[in-house]
């Protein structure tokens, strides 16, 4: 009854529902949810929260709002101005991210809010499974301010894009107003084979490493959460962060190795794969794609912008007996 979102809060129901299609997979697992959707917030202090959804067969995720059911097919009725988008008085507004399920929320009056967020998972691009996952959010006054946590090495950007088969290394940084506190980061090991290092002290830090393979190339990104938690009495303040990691793949080709008869060139033809907006340099200065050579071994390296690959072809001199 406490609830403030919905109209009789007191007569609604939980309903909530899981699908697998083993008709076209023969194994699958729903993800695993490794935050708890019960979160304690401060009144006028930004609050971000993630579930840390992690699946144990590397489905991709996909996440969205919905409105949460009394029973199936019946939908709770939020109180006007709420809705599944907006369940929360926020400023600035409410927002939510479907592909790495952040949510985030400055809430400006003392509330109890629910909402729910349906969970949708694709192998090879293909639906495969759903969970719908219920949240309570209560908006309480705090004389304590939450830490946060940093970007990548210090920055605002919580996203990366790396090349399999490199080491990718970055730095987490926290922060707390609060001086006579202590903060502490753990994080969700969502990543399988990458390690999480936190640096001790008062205001601790992490480093995230990991060398992707070629198995991890994709448009999707791979995502794990980093929670910072104060030592607040009685209610430490947390805010949990997600942090995204896309893997790229560049392979080039220069072609086969050619003969020409003497003083005679041919055309050289470099090929690339794995990206956009490619350039390609040889060991000759030129910058084309395709050059006209004489004899001679030919180097050309082509680059996205984040990967580089090299390739080598040699044009050999026809010999007359």
């Amino acid at each position: 009854a406490a609830i403030t979102n919905v109209i009789q809060p007191d007569t609604n129901r939980i309903y909530i529902a899981a699908t697998l299609n083993n008709t076209i997979v023969n194994c699958n697992s729903s993800p695993i949810f490794s935050n708890r959707p019960v979160p304690f917030v401060c009144i006028g202090q930004q609050f971000c929260f993630n579930h840390g959804a992690f699946d144990s067969d590397g489905d991709s995720l996909v996440y969205q709002l919905i409105n949460p059911l009394d029973t199936a097919g019946v939908p709770v009725v939020y109180a006007s101005p709420f809705s599944p988008n907006n369940p929360l008085s926020s400023n600035p507004a409410f927002t939510f991210n479907p592909q790495t399920g952040d949510i985030c929320m400055s809430p400006t009056q003392l509330q109890v809010t629910i909402m729910a967020v349906l969970v949708r998972e694709y192998r090879n691009g293909v639906l495969i499974g759903s969970v719908e996952r219920d949240i309570q959010v209560t908006v309480i006054n705090c004389t304590n301010v939450i830490p946060s946590l940093s970007g990548i090495n210090g920055s605002n950007d919580f996203d990366l894009t790396v090349c399999a088969g490199e080491q990718a290394c970055f730095n987490i940084v926290s922060t707390d107003t609060n001086s006579q506190q202590n903060t502490f980061i753990s994080w969700d090991y969502a990543i399988p084979g990458a390690v999480f290092t936190t640096i001790p002290g008062s205001r601790e830090g992490a480093v995230f490493c990991w060398t992707p393979g070629v198995n991890d190339v994709s448009n999707t990104p791979h995502c794990f959460t980093a929670t910072v938690t104060d030592d607040n009495c009685p209610y430490p303040g947390y805010q949990i962060y997600s942090y995204c990691i896309t893997v790229q793949n560049l392979t080039v080709n220069a072609g086969p190795d050619k003969t020409v008869g003497c003083n005679s060139t041919t055309t050289l033809q470099a090929t690339a794969s794995g990206g956009s907006s490619l350039s390609y340099q040889w060991s000759t200065g030129q910058t084309t794609s395709s050059i006209t050579a004489g004899p001679g071994t030919y180097i050309v390296t082509a680059s996205n912008g984040s990967c580089t690959a090299t390739d080598t072809v040699v044009v050999n001199t026809v010999i007359n007996s």
